[in-house]
């Protein structure tokens, strides 16, 4: 591919990837079937999901690079995201 393809791709995927809302949940359950995608094709991934003083991430790691996949999502408070209390502005 030359720099020109991926450039249209790029503005393809920005036009076609909308979303009406976007807040903690949305991107917890992107983030995870991007996970679930990437240890499907034994690819290696870090998804970070950064909202206010929230911080979430999860990682996968391919089955090539010779490491157990890390299936366990995890958040700064050990708490799932719906169950996380956001800081009042």
């Amino acid at each position: 591919m030359n720099i020109d393809n991926d450039l249209r791709r790029i503005a393809l995927q920005e036009q076609e990837l909308q979303f009406d809302r976007f807040d903690l949940d949305a991107a917890w359950r992107l983030g995870s079937t991007l996970r679930r995608m990437a240890a499907e094709r034994n690819l290696g991934v870090v998804v970070d999901i950064t909202l206010f003083l929230c911080r979430s991430s999860m990682r996968a790691r391919g089955r090539d690079a010779g490491q157990p996949e890390l299936g366990a999502a995890q958040t700064q408070h050990g708490v799932p995201p719906s169950e996380a209390a956001m800081p009042q502005a």
